[in-house]
């Protein structure tokens, strides 16, 4: 059985029975026998009637299990058509379709039960029609609308049969509930309004299980068929998953294995295709494999690492056997180590050692011996050039390292610098150096946030070296007009200041300092002494966290950086007490800005806000409940917190939702309630109160209502009720006595009792607010607006 068939051949039988649950009236007759008799028949009427809604409500359980049970089922399915070949899954679904047979056993034998109950009570009434009155149109309605036709239908149907016989108006009541059930049998299996009517039509004829028959016939038929053909698309996605998988497994992929399963996926040379592919790749892998065997044995065995000597080596033995490539390594191996040991007892630069190795490992030994030699008296003529101009041994050897590959112009030319240079190192080095230390130079570099800052210390003794005192101090104030030399001058100085970051509070610090290296170095230091005073002062106050927290210190700065500093600390003070007003002010709404990120990264946008503005933001909108979402998971808060906000023109009713954490339950707890104070009541008349109420969000349920409160100013007393709450059903505000501005009492709901409390709001009590509540987490809040006082 499908899930619609069963739930519709349950609603079927309630759509049949439905017209049984309501004792026929009719007029007792004159006749005292005759009037006992029918006395006697309602009350054997009466009983069977309870005794059926008992096995009906049987009926409604079994119904629900059975729909449960049915949607387990179906997800079952839903998740075996997505993995297929999941054992637990279908696992699953077998204990689903068990436990559903098994409802459904159940369920025919409450259907039987009921039906046999209704047999009784068809019997009963039976006798009861005997007397057949003539029924009044509002006798016709009224039957009408106890069967559950709608108000269109009823209408119709007792214009049509006002003034008829008991039996015709009963027979016409039928015909409509048939004609009505099959019209929503159809639309449930899936026919549009149009539809539903003509299969109504053409089916009148046929019971109700007649009818369900052919529907469930002609859905089976479109789910076959969607069936097919989602088995047809699943095959053709196995086929073409199975090639990719032997594409994978042989090393193809992306374009070139989409190419393939396009162009052979349905051919019938995929086959033999695939298997040149194969031949072909295992063809390519194993000649590349080979030449990396090669190329690191070469590599291994005779550690030298110039490509293109071991590709000459691996295409020259690309083909030999492992005896002659083991053979040709090791001799190469052999003659590489006696090199190496010859260079290795030479005085020559290492950084040729590889290049002399490389070039001379295919010659004969006589020909590396007078490589090496060569080499060796070229680097000694070289070392006794560089001293006989003065420079050390090691002076000597390091020229020789760096100009070995030098043309002798060159090298010549190179040697006269170097001599010349080593001179004017000589000359007044110290004295140069603490000259740039005074000035504010330094050696090497100074890191600084994400750049780097030179001190130029070394190149101005390096320029200067040999030249006067004079000429040095010249040369010295002019580097310091240079900006990038203030710009090292004027980190390091920031950096002492504590300037440690590159972005320091918003303050880009290698921005600032570009721009002041345009500035006299005693001007800029001041400046950056200043810009920190006021840095700290604003960072310190710590009022603007938000996202633009940076922008706005960066904007402070600037703006009081050329202002009296007591101007800047009396600002601070007031940015301060505005962010204690907006901070205040959120939490009256549960909105924590130490746990909501959201709203702490906009705060800086508000500080200035009055309290409708901070409505805005907010989202309060009057006359509407609000929803406030307090999820911040860059806090690792998962809760789901919910403020809810219910504002009117004088008044505000705020409650915070923890329904979603507790599995959607509804949990709401009142935290504020607060607003312009009525402080004097009207003194006679009544009025009614329409508004609003909420609770936290249900499972599947209303969460917001309305309320209805009545106030009798003259007898100081008022009651109400709260409707469309469906976890409370109807909820009473029972009457209680108005104490000073606001009115205490009991709440009762369908199951459940509690307390309410409310309060007049506005000049005039033109609103009421307040709370009902059934215990912890189970508040209601609610609002409402004063019509007209009635006198």
């Amino acid at each position: 059985m499908s899930i619609k068939k069963t739930t519709l051949a349950t609603m079927i039988l309630l759509s049949l029975t439905a017209c049984h649950h309501h004792t026929r009236h009719v007029e007792n007759p004159a006749d005292p026998k005759l009037r006992n008799q029918v006395t006697q028949l309602t009350n054997q009427l009466k009983a069977q009637e309870n005794k059926t809604q008992t096995t009906q409500n049987n009926l409604s359980d079994v119904e629900s299990k059975l729909n449960k049970a049915l949607a387990a089922q179906k997800a079952a399915e839903d998740k075996l058509k997505n993995t297929p070949n999941n054992a637990q899954l279908q696992k699953d679904l077998t204990n689903a379709k068990n436990e559903v047979a098994k409802l459904q056993n159940q369920l025919k034998k409450e259907v039987d039960a009921v039906q046999e109950k209704n047999k009784t009570v068809a019997d009963l009434e039976k006798k009861l029609a005997d007397t057949n009155p003539t029924l009044s149109r509002e006798e016709v309605l009224a039957k009408a609308v106890a069967v559950g036709l709608p108000s269109g239908w009823a209408t119709e149907l007792a214009d049509d049969m006002q003034n008829k016989p008991l039996a015709d108006v009963q027979r016409k009541i039928d015909l409509t509930v048939k004609s009505r059930t099959l019209r929503l049998l159809a639309m449930s299996y899936g026919l549009d309004n149009q539809a539903a009517r003509a299969f109504q039509r053409a089916n009148m004829e046929k019971s109700f299980d007649e009818a369900e028959a052919i529907l469930a016939k002609q859905q089976e038929e479109r789910e076959k068929a969607q069936r097919e053909e989602w088995e047809k698309q699943q095959a053709e996605w196995n086929k073409r998953n199975e090639l990719y998988n032997k594409l994978s497994g042989i090393g193809v992929y992306g374009s070139e294995a989409d190419e393939f399963v396009n162009t052979y996926l349905n051919s019938d040379e995929q086959e033999t295709a695939l298997n040149r592919l194969i031949a072909e790749k295992e063809e390519a892998s194993r000649l590349e494999n080979k030449r990396n065997n090669l190329r690191d044995q070469f590599y291994d065995v005779v550690r030298l690492s110039y490509g293109e000597l071991a590709n000459t080596f691996v295409e020259q033995y690309l083909n030999a056997t492992e005896d002659e490539i083991e053979t040709k390594l090791t001799e190469l191996k052999e003659i590489k180590d006696i090199l190496e040991a010859k260079f290795n007892g030479t005085s020559l630069p290492y950084s040729i050692q590889d290049q002399f190795l490389a070039d001379n490992l295919f010659k004969t030994a006589t020909e590396q011996d007078k490589a090496l030699a060569d080499l060796s008296a070229k680097n000694e003529a070289i070392i006794s050039q560089a001293m006989a101009k003065g420079l050390d041994q090691t002076e000597a050897r390091n020229f020789a390292y760096s100009y070995f590959n030098n043309t002798d112009a060159e090298r010549a030319t190179a040697l006269e610098r170097v001599a010349q240079e080593k001179v004017q190192r000589e000359n007044s080095r110290a004295e140069l150096t603490a000259m740039a230390e005074e000035a504010g130079l330094f050696e090497g570099y100074f890191p600084f946030g994400n750049s780097n800052y030179y001190g130029q210390l070394d190149g101005f003794v390096s320029n200067n070296l040999g030249k006067s005192k004079a000429a040095a101090k010249i040369a010295l104030d002019n580097l310091l007009k240079d900006p990038e030399v203030k710009k090292g001058i004027l980190a390091k100085y920031a950096k002492e200041l504590g300037f440690e970051l590159y972005q320091y509070y918003g303050i880009d610090i290698g921005e600032i300092i570009d721009q002041l290296s345009t500035q006299e170095l005693s001007e800029a230091k001041a400046e950056l002494v200043k810009r920190k005073e006021i840095t700290s002062l604003i960072s310190e106050a710590n009022v603007y966290r938000g996202s633009s927290s940076y922008e706005f210190i960066r904007a402070f700065v600037s703006n009081y950086l050329k202002q009296d500093i007591s101007v800047a600390v009396a600002e601070v003070e007031r940015l301060k007490q505005r962010y204690e007003f907006v901070k205040i002010y959120l939490a009256k709404f549960n909105i924590d800005l130490a746990k909501n990120s959201s709203y702490l990264a906009n705060i800086d946008y508000h500080l200035e806000d009055n309290e409708a503005q901070l409505n805005d933001w907010i989202g309060i909108t009057k006359g509407q409940i609000v929803n406030i979402n307090h999820n911040d998971y860059s806090y690792g808060d998962y809760s789901s917190d919910t403020t809810k906000i219910y504002a009117q023109e004088y008044s505000t009713v705020v409650g915070r939702d923890t329904s979603m954490a507790n599995g959607y339950d509804g949990s709401l707890t009142i935290t504020t309630i607060e607003g312009t104070e009525t402080k004097v009541l009207p003194q006679e008349g009544r009025a009614n109160y329409v508004g609003k109420a909420f609770i936290g969000i249900g499972a599947n349920t209303n969460d917001e209502g309305s309320l209805s409160y009545d106030v009798n100013f003259t007898e100081r007393k008022g009651s109400g009720t709260i409707t469309g709450i469906e976890r409370y059903g109807d909820v009473l505000l029972n009457e209680a006595p108005i104490v000073n501005v606001g009115i205490a009492g009991t709440a009762t709901s369908s199951s459940e009792t509690g307390n309410y409390e409310l309060k007049f709001y506005g000049p005039n009590a033109e609103e009421v607010a307040g709370k009902a509540s059934f215990g912890e987490g189970k508040d209601i809040g609610f609002g409402g607006t004063r019509g007209e006082i009635q006198k």
